[in-house]
């Protein structure tokens, strides 16, 4: 927050900056068995909850949007250790970040496609000016749209396929009510955005394993435990 400057616009605004602390264990909302995941009581708490996924590609889920955005609301090692759990089963993994996002449950998504990141993600990967904002209330249903826009293949983002599962949200473009610019547009039009005439999205050819190694989850412990300890390390400076 500090290095991006939006520690200093929210001072200004008078807008605080949560860290995510005490974690509550609750029941997907209608899962069938009765499935729990724990989320930063924060979130539960929170009177509304406005997603807001940048628009990447991801070389282990293929694209992080909105559904995937919402695996943060799962605090600090408990992230890394459902890597490590699930992580040799793409579709368990995929039906556990549609879980969180049934809990989360956000009144609006807003996907910031304004500089997309292409190639290689969730880091390290190129930028790409899209000039988008995707809006909307159905999280699946925005993911859809966003493979649609840069014509990526639907079949390959493992949550859409879980959350038709679940039976949450839409997936078929026939039944979602798309609108551009305040107009209603037809959800097979693609690419919207005027950028993507150019040459195409460039998506991940081949996705890399999800599982975690057990030095990098006992690392990311040690360097948790270090900043509980050493609070005056992980300050920002300013």
């Amino acid at each position: 927050a500090a290095k991006s400057g939006l520690r200093r616009l929210a001072q200004e605004a008078g807008v605080p900056i949560v860290e995510f602390g005490a974690t509550q264990t609750v029941t997907v909302p209608d899962s069938d068995p009765p499935r729990k995941v724990p989320v930063a009581r924060a979130v539960l708490d929170a009177d509304v909850v406005i997603n807001l996924p940048k628009f990447k590609v991801h070389t282990q889920v293929y694209m992080t949007l909105a559904v995937k955005n919402l695996f943060g609301c799962v605090r600090g090692r408990r992230k890394a250790l459902y890597h490590f759990q699930r992580g040799d089963r793409p579709i368990e993994f995929a039906r556990l970040l549609v879980d969180v996002a049934r809990v989360a449950s956000p009144a609006l998504t807003l996907i910031d496609g304004i500089v997309a990141l292409e190639r290689h993600g969730p880091s390290n990967g190129d930028p790409r000016s899209l000039g988008l904002v995707l809006a909307g209330t159905d999280c699946t249903a925005l993911d859809r749209i966003a493979c649609q826009v840069v014509g990526a293949d639907p079949d390959r983002l493992l949550t859409l396929t879980a959350a038709r599962e679940a039976g949450w949200g839409e997936t078929d473009l026939l039944k979602i009510e798309t609108f551009f610019a305040g107009r209603p547009v037809d959800a097979w039009l693609s690419p919207l955005a005027p950028a993507l005439a150019d040459r195409p999205f460039v998506l991940p050819v081949e996705l890399t394993p999800l599982v975690f190694s057990p030095y990098r989850l006992v690392r990311g412990l040690v360097r948790q435990a270090w900043s509980l300890l050493h609070p005056a390390a992980r300050k920002p400076a300013g």
